[in-house]
């Protein structure tokens, strides 16, 4: 069952950046619905995750060795998403607002990967491309209101935080697939 897991063929795009994807989602329904309501839970929680999730994205990067032309962006994307986990579990102030910022510009940082893979998708699937390139500007465009003008979330500032990670994720699923089907 663990070799299967692991084959080409299980997945189109991969075990460990579906695991990505699960783990982006996951943590944004759970944002969503308030499941973790004390704020310092909830940021020892995405401690955890972005951590997580940036080790697998280091092991993905590692791994592919010559299919992943883009090596060098997952690697810096999973070093950049554990270095944020580590930043919010290691803060001292536990505000929303910080969190929220963290997080936008977790958000900015992977939808400009998702750019670049987008990018590279056009110029072999236009309709695929232009589909990857808009979702990564949507992308671009939640984490820069969660950077820059929080304020606008005042009131559901966490939920908009769950929908940019849910939406992350899927944006991510799409890309890796789109980009799976043409390096193959």
């Amino acid at each position: 069952m663990v070799k299967r897991l692991f084959s080409k063929n299980f997945l189109p795009f991969g075990f460990f950046p579906f695991l990505t994807v699960f783990f982006l989602a996951c943590t944004g329904i759970f944002t969503m619905l308030d499941i973790i309501e004390d704020i310092n839970d909830l940021l020892h929680f995405f401690s955890l995750v972005f951590f997580g999730i940036g080790a697998l994205e280091i092991i993905y990067a590692l791994q592919m060795k010559k299919e992943n032309s883009n090596k060098k962006w997952n690697i810096a994307l999973g070093i950049f998403t554990a270095s944020i986990g580590l930043i919010i579990q290691t803060e001292q102030t536990h505000y929303v607002e910080i969190l929220s910022f963290y997080i936008g510009f977790l958000l900015i940082f992977r939808s400009t990967i998702s750019l670049n893979l987008g990018l590279d998708v056009l110029s072999h699937a236009p309709h695929k491309g232009i589909i990857a390139l808009v979702s990564s500007l949507i992308l671009f465009g939640l984490g820069g209101m969660l950077v820059w003008k929080p304020e606008l979330f005042k009131t559901s500032q966490i939920s908009w935080i769950g929908i940019s990670l849910l939406y992350s994720g899927f944006v991510n699923i799409y890309i890796y697939d789109a980009f799976k089907k043409i390096s193959t």
